[in-house]
């Protein structure tokens, strides 16, 4: 079994950004510590404002929608 955390980027991450994990493998995700992570992030959120994604979400997928379709 093997633990993992969600936002950890110890690991090489392929140029999708996707990760890869092993069929045969048993993961565990600590919810506890992804919790605590997860709420960080929103208080920083409160700090400096929220990412132009979350900002304007609507108009960030459009604009995610119209790049995949130029390609």
């Amino acid at each position: 079994m093997k633990i993992i955390r969600l936002n950890d980027r110890s690991e090489t991450i392929p140029s999708n950004n996707e990760y890869t994990l092993d069929p045969t493998e048993r993961y565990v995700i600590n919810l506890e510590d992804e919790m605590e992570f997860q709420s960080a992030i929103m208080m920083s959120f409160q700090v400096m404002g929220p990412p132009p994604a979350l900002k304007n979400y609507h108009a960030w997928l459009f604009e995610c929608r119209i790049a995949k379709s130029n390609k």
